[in-house]
């Protein structure tokens, strides 16, 4: 599966996932304005407050938390890996081999390549909260960037930390670091001017994922 296909899966997944939050809200409205009640002290009671905790927050919270992971992850690889490719290509200085974190990233994209993209900030607003993630669990409590990270809920209206300390985003702040990952690569490629990044599928990784997947363990 090539960068097009993931970016595709990702979207497929975000949209499938969004749908799935409205609509269990919007059952859950219509459930607390129906006829039954349930006992403060029964297990049902205990039951409905699990189902909720899981299902409206738990949930959403983990599943934008995988989501934010996974789609910097496929940022960082990608546009390190490309820029081999241009280097090579156009004889070019090759990115920074001993970091290669996201300033060497930006550095050569822009002073290197000579690419005009305009959205570093959004990109650089999806790696620390990757990184709160990834390290922290979301929680700035164990983190050592509690400072940046409360400017950054200020000033970025779709990220909140809630009274646990845990940072939280909404699927609109998914969708528009989605939206700069694909303008990102769209400006790669333009400069690659390559069309190898089509779909393409390999059966050979989906049968060795299938047979490990469905083997049979002790």
């Amino acid at each position: 599966m090539n960068l097009n296909q993931q970016l595709l899966f990702l979207c497929e997944q975000f949209l499938s996932f969004e749908e799935a939050v409205k609509d269990f809200a919007h059952k859950k409205a219509e459930a607390q304005f129906s006829n039954g009640s349930v006992s403060i002290g029964s297990t049902e009671h205990t039951t409905f407050a699990i189902h909720n905790h899981i299902s409206l927050y738990e949930g959403p919270v983990r599943v934008r938390y995988m989501q934010a992971i996974q789609l910097y992850s496929m940022f960082e690889r990608y546009a390190i890996s490309l820029s081999h490719e241009i280097s090579s290509k156009y004889k070019l200085k090759e990115i920074s081999t001993k970091t290669q974190d996201f300033p060497e990233i930006k550095k050569y994209y822009t002073n290197v390549c000579n690419i005009n993209f305009k959205k570093w900030d959004t990109l650089n607003s999806l790696r620390i909260v990757r990184n709160l993630i990834a390290h922290s669990d979301g929680y700035l409590g164990h983190s050592k960037n509690t400072t940046s990270l409360r400017k950054l809920s200020e000033t970025e209206k779709n990220i909140t930390i809630l009274s646990n300390d845990r940072l939280v985003f909404n699927g609109k702040f998914f969708k528009q670091s989605l939206g700069a990952v694909f303008e990102f690569f769209d400006l790669v490629f333009e400069k690659l001017g390559d069309q190898d990044y089509m779909l393409t599928f390999d059966y050979k990784l989906i049968n060795e994922f299938v047979t490990f997947d469905t083997a049979i363990t002790v």
